[in-house]
């Protein structure tokens, strides 16, 4: 993430001791994917790359796989006139495929509540606090699995308890298309699942344009986002840019116990430092959360 070093200690971006470098990602129950394949058409493409660089991923490289699709893109991509076209493909080749996982969804049912936390406002250049509300409890999503052993994800909009969508989601956390075959990783899983990433999208702007296949990195996360004093693992993603007249960055980061591997909190900061006050901003939100299960 490309904010400044000063910044970025003083509105906690996320320390991470890991074994490879965050590769690009992001999501959260209120951000629903598609049940069916997310890039219609060009999930063929999706498909290809992902079977031309599967061999890394099976010995255990995962960050080799993720480096040849990006790689690899141009040329299943090459030749394409129209702009738009062009973009879906590059985008469905360079999203992989769920890492393999083991099984982490044992119980009948798991429901996940978010119990507080806070949203604040910063002032990018002290960190000082300028504002703080309270997040309040809510629903924000089930799982019950079903005759066949997948389980039915239904998420709730936190504000109103309105349910917005559901999703076929497999043991291992993973959303599933039509076929039952891995799309997409559930973010966040309710039990850690230790996998060397997980894959999710990030909506486009405009429908016509193609979603961004996002990446999160496990870890250990040195820096205390829930303040309770314990150095969680989990999961986290962070993106950032630079220019001339402005710096920014983002990043969104899901703890779980060390102990009992539940989910504890979801983290998410943006920051914009420019000449301009009006497009200057240091944003948080803390979510923590609470997980019910029958066995």
């Amino acid at each position: 993430m490309s904010v400044s070093r000063s910044a970025a200690h003083r509105i906690r971006i996320v320390i991470f001791i890991i074994a490879w470098a965050a590769c690009p990602a992001l999501a959260f129950p209120e951000e629903i994917a598609a049940q069916t394949d997310p890039f219609g058409p060009f999930e063929q493409v999706r498909r290809q790359a992902h079977a031309y660089c599967i061999g890394y991923l099976q010995s255990g490289d995962a960050r080799a796989y993720l480096t040849c699709l990006q790689q690899s893109a141009a040329a299943f991509c090459s030749g394409i006139p129209d702009f738009l076209t062009g973009l879906w493909c590059m985008a469905a080749a360079t999203t992989p495929y769920p890492a393999p996982g083991r099984r982490v969804l044992t119980a009948r049912n798991y429901r996940v509540e978010v119990i507080g936390g806070w949203h604040r406002e910063r002032d990018p250049g002290s960190g000082a606090i300028l504002s703080e509300r309270p997040i309040p409890p809510g629903l924000a999503y089930t799982l019950e699995r079903q005759p066949d052993g997948l389980y039915l994800a239904t998420m709730y909009e936190l504000s109103t308890g309105q349910m917005i969508g559901q999703q076929w989601v497999n043991d291992q956390c993973e959303i599933t298309n039509s076929a039952q075959q891995p799309i997409l990783d559930l973010i966040p899983c309710p039990i850690f699942i230790d996998k060397p990433y997980l894959v999710s999208l990030l909506p486009p702007p405009d429908p016509n344009f193609p979603p961004s296949g996002m990446v999160f990195a496990p870890g250990r996360l040195a820096d205390d986002f829930d303040e309770d004093g314990i150095v969680e693992i989990g999961y986290a993603y962070t993106s950032g840019s630079g220019g001339r007249t402005y710096t920014s960055g983002s990043a969104e980061v899901y703890g779980y116990d060390p102990e009992t591997r539940a989910l504890k909190f979801g983290y998410r900061m943006a920051v914009r430092e420019s000449d301009n006050p009006f497009t200057t901003y240091a944003v948080e939100r803390l979510y923590r959360f609470r997980i019910q299960s029958s066995p």
